[in-house]
């Protein structure tokens, strides 16, 4: 955790990276303080033992710092979160997909994405004159219909003015 910026965040989201799981994605919600740096070798987290599952939400809430019978695990950060509701939507958007995109990064988008074409005035106008009408009404009957709607009103608004 070295910038600024993910000192302030109180939550991480991690991968371990223990390739014991059957070659699943080990993904969690930590508190920031349960990670630590290796010099040449990573990031690493201190994760309590199975019996202790059960704590492990309190813990989240309370920012419970890490006990030090803990195991340590290498890990890879995906993201971080200001607070716990963000952590946990991010969460779930880890375990959705491996590349998550976060509203508050610094980076927009890069050279690679084309997802969105900016179009001139003009090109709009010839790209939207291309597109069909939904729905076509050609039946006299409706014309009529509307014919006799505008009589209606034309009657209830001098009605209106006979009150």
């Amino acid at each position: 955790m070295n910038s600024e910026k993910e000192m302030n965040e109180l939550y991480a989201i991690v991968r371990f990276d223990d390739g014991t799981s059957n070659s699943q994605k080990l993904i969690d919600l930590i508190p920031s303080s349960w990670i630590y740096e290796v010099e040449g070798k990573g990031y690493f987290c201190s994760y309590p033992d199975s019996t202790d599952y059960c704590y492990l939400d309190n813990w989240l809430s309370t920012l419970e710092s890490a006990e030090t019978c803990w195991d340590s695990y290498a890990i890879t950060i995906i993201a971080y979160a200001k607070d716990l509701k963000q952590g946990k939507r991010r969460l779930r958007r880890a375990l959705k997909t491996d590349n998550i995109k976060i509203s508050d990064d610094n980076t927009c988008s890069n050279n690679n994405d084309k997802s969105v074409m900016i179009l001139s005035k003009d090109l709009l106008e010839e790209h939207l004159n291309v597109i069909q009408p939904l729905f076509l009404n050609n039946d006299p009957s409706s014309i009529s219909l509307s014919n006799s709607n505008s009589s209606q009103i034309s009657t209830l608004k001098g009605k209106r003015k006979n009150i």
